[in-house]
C-alpha cells in the first residue's frame, strides 16, 4: 500500500476512511477507532522496485559469484537482490528528497 490514511489516535494507516459529520462539517475518520485522519504516501525511495537512494525505477542486473547485483546507473549504488545488502553506496548529490 503506497497510499492512504493515517489515523492520529492509533498511529494505523488504512486505505480507507470513513465520512463523518460533526457540526454540518465532514471529516474522514478511522474505521478501527473513529478517531482523525489525515492523508498518507509513502516516499518513493521505500516502494519497492525504488532505489533506497535516488529513487530511480531503471537497473541494471548482472550475476557475479551466483549472487544477483542490481545497479542503479542513476546514483552507482549496488545491492544484492537476495539478502538486500548494500555492496557499493549510491552518490550522495543523486538522494532523493522529497519535495515538501
Amino acid at each position: 500500500m503506497n497510499r492512504g490514511f493515517k489515523c492520529r489516535d492509533c498511529g494505523q494507516v488504512c486505505e480507507k476512511a470513513k465520512e463523518k459529520t460533526i457540526s454540518k462539517v465532514k471529516y474522514k475518520v478511522c474505521p478501527h477507532c473513529s478517531g482523525l485522519v489525515d492523508p498518507w504516501e509513502r516516499p518513493l525511495n521505500e516502494r519497492p522496485g525504488r532505489c533506497i537512494n535516488c529513487a530511480g525505477g531503471k537497473f541494471n542486473l548482472a550475476m557475479v559469484k551466483g549472487r544477483m547485483l542490481r545497479n542503479c546507473p542513476g546514483c552507482g549504488m549496488v545491492i544484492d537482490v537476495d539478502t538486500k545488502e548494500v555492496i557499493r553506496e549510491g552518490n550522495k548529490e543523486h538522494e532523493y528528497k522529497p519535495n515538501k
